[in-house]
């Protein structure tokens, strides 16, 4: 038998801050996507709360999987967090990851980076959308008390 899951996704476009910081470090790395990705946002944070996980997406493919640990209103310590943000906007929202990815949220980077996704599901000049995503489940994240493990 295989199971599913369906989770909630917020697909986040990153191309302009992507850009600059691959022309300017000339690589990119897990740290570099989360912080173009993370934030100054203007959501509405409850329902930026709602999503199970956070896809960053360039050109259509995914770069970066993230669960937020929670999510915060832009404010004057926003530098400290990101040198690139310039004043506060305290209508935006941006979100801390959690620093330890859970098992899931592993499986589903190598589900789902460097995949493309339908231009449809994020177009438009908004570079904020949600969508709900339904995968299977490997072996290894099957509950303990499904009917097969029984």
């Amino acid at each position: 038998m295989i199971y599913s899951k369906n989770i909630d996704i917020l697909l986040v476009k990153i191309p302009v801050a992507y850009e600059t910081r691959l022309c300017r470090e000339n690589t990119i790395t897990d740290d570099v996507v989360y912080s173009c990705v993370r934030g100054r946002w203007r959501l509405n944070k409850e329902r930026a709360s709602s999503a199970d996980y956070i896809f960053a997406v360039y050109k259509n493919v995914v770069v970066g999987v993230y669960s937020a640990a929670e999510w915060h209103n832009c404010d004057e310590n926003d530098k400290n967090i990101n040198p690139d943000w310039e004043e506060p906007e305290p209508d935006r929202i941006y979100f801390t990851r959690n620093e330890t990815p859970s098992a899931e949220e592993i499986y589903l980077r190598g589900l789902f980076i460097n995949k493309v996704i339908d231009s449809n599901l994020n177009s438009g000049q908004n570079p904020v959308s949600y969508c709900t995503v339904r995968y299977a489940l490997s072996a290894e994240l099957v509950p303990a008390s499904s009917p097969e493990n029984l």
